[in-house]
């Protein structure tokens, strides 16, 4: 009897109220004590990169390589939004102090390196590694309705550059002829050398549409689908690793504007220098997000389907037995630059000239939900997986949370929980600010690097030319 009155309680309106309270707060304390990240290496904007759950919170042109159906609904009731140069930079390292990478990418008070520093090197980076992520969107423009969904237009231009060593080879890495690994008898092949390890990187510009819109809707349900298409223009490509399956791989192409030299020539080679691009192809990003009654987002995407075609500058390193280099290795933690040392024969790669070759992109899967039960706030979950290991991608899982909230229409608060791969207990926070049509504002990826000495992340995401108009 007492059940029935509780229940019958409850479907009246101060019943009904009481339990949308409750679930707020349950829903509230699960999702700020669940762990979860932010994916460092898809392209985030300042607004969602301070928080970590960007599968359902990006929104209009944002959404495009993150999750298109969110194109299929306007979240701030504006039907036109765009922007110039949106820019996203991380740095993040296991084995550099905060004050190393600081030093070595910022200020660039670097040392030489002496005979001890390099050994110091070697012994932090085996079994460690880099990641370098930057993102810079060129121009940015969406146009959203309730009814036909949104369509979306992004040219953006993405660098990553990963390096992991094994023990071994970060001793011949960073101290190359002068390493322990010459006082043994018997050498070792590049595929023996390269076990669990890689060095890789990407350069390409992305020109994308996409389109999303809703495709069902029932009493408490919408569900929203979206797709975009971009053609890719390749300016550098660099893999290296050894695993069971392909055993030694080592591939390259580089547009002639870094300025690489190698010792051999190739068949594709350029007849002009500059800034040209060296590969072509395609890819998609396809998603889904279900709204369920009105507060509550749950997303799916899966993103970076396709792949590069490498045509030019295109060089190839064979599997070969180490037994001598001329090379004293890397003279600093600029992997970006000291990486070229790589290229020239008197290390341990013998580069030779090559046909064209494809790759595919960093394929990955995100899963994300998020609870939203007023405007000027909301929280969710994310997940980033891996689904191949082509250049640049992580090779684990990453999982995220985080939310916002909006202080009236002025400013909106960012914060978050990232950790896994390379990853470790970062906490990104963003500060936006919005006067009418204008919006401007930035994030970091870690606020705990300026407060740590060890598991740094140097990030930073702007914005301050977006600008949207008209209600949707």
């Amino acid at each position: 009897m007492r059940s029935q009155q509780y229940n019958s309680a409850l479907l009246k309106p101060k019943g009904m109220k009481r339990l949308k309270k409750a679930i707020v707060a349950t829903v509230c304390s699960i999702l700020f004590f669940v762990h979860i990240i932010i994916a460092q290496n898809t392209p985030v904007n300042f607004e969602a990169s301070g928080t970590g759950a960007t599968t359902t919170l990006a929104t209009d042109y944002q959404s495009l390589g993150v999750n298109p159906a969110n194109l299929g609904y306007p979240q701030n009731g504006r039907m036109i939004h765009f922007s110039l140069l949106e820019t996203g930079f991380s740095l993040t390292s296991d084995a550099i102090t905060r004050k190393g990478l600081w030093q070595t990418f910022v200020s660039k008070n670097i040392n030489d390196f002496t005979l001890q520093d390099k050994k110091n090197a070697a012994a932090l980076f085996g079994g460690a590694g880099f990641l370098m992520d930057a993102n810079i969107n060129l121009a940015s423009f969406s146009i959203q309705n309730k009814k036909l969904g949104g369509i979306g237009f992004v040219i953006r231009d993405r660098m990553s550059n990963m390096v992991k060593f094994n023990d071994k080879l970060a001793e011949l890495i960073f101290l190359g002829k002068d390493a322990p690994y010459f006082q043994n008898a018997q050498p070792l092949s590049l595929d023996q050398l390269f076990k669990d390890s890689r060095i890789s990187g990407n350069w390409y510009r992305e020109i994308m549409l996409g389109y999303g819109r809703r495709l069902l809707k029932l009493p408490g349900i919408k569900l929203y689908v979206g797709a975009d298409i971009k053609y890719i223009l390749g300016y550098g490509n660099l893999n290296i690793y050894s695993d069971d399956k392909d055993g030694f791989f080592a591939r390259s192409a580089i547009t002639p504007f870094a300025e690489v030299k190698y010792d051999a020539s190739t068949p594709t080679a350029l007849s002009k220098s500059g800034f040209k691009p060296v590969g072509h192809g395609w890819g998609i990003d396809m998603g889904a997000t279900a709204r369920l009654l009105d507060v509550f987002k749950v997303g799916i995407a899966f993103n970076d389907l396709g792949s590069i075609t490498w045509d030019a500058e295109t060089y190839e390193a064979p599997n070969i037995q180490v037994d001598s280099i001329s090379s004293s290795g890397f003279d600093s933690y600029q992997f970006l630059s000291e990486i070229k040392t790589l290229f020239l024969n008197n290390h341990m790669l013998q580069w030779q000239g090559t046909g064209k070759y494809t790759t595919g992109l960093p394929a990955h899967l995100k899963l994300g939900a998020s609870f939203n039960p007023a405007k000027w706030f909301e929280v969710g979950v994310d997940m980033y997986a891996p689904l191949n290991d082509h250049a640049a991608n992580l090779d684990k899982a990453i999982y995220s949370a985080g939310g916002f909230f909006r202080l009236g229409s002025l400013a909106k608060i960012s914060v978050g929980y990232v950790d896994g791969d390379i990853y470790e207990n970062n906490v990104p926070v963003g500060l936006a600010f919005g006067i009418r049509n204008w919006e401007m504002g930035m994030a970091t990826g870690d606020v705990l690097t300026f407060f740590r000495h060890k598991q740094p992340t140097l990030s930073i995401g702007t914005g301050f030319l977006r600008f949207k108009f008209g209600p949707a």
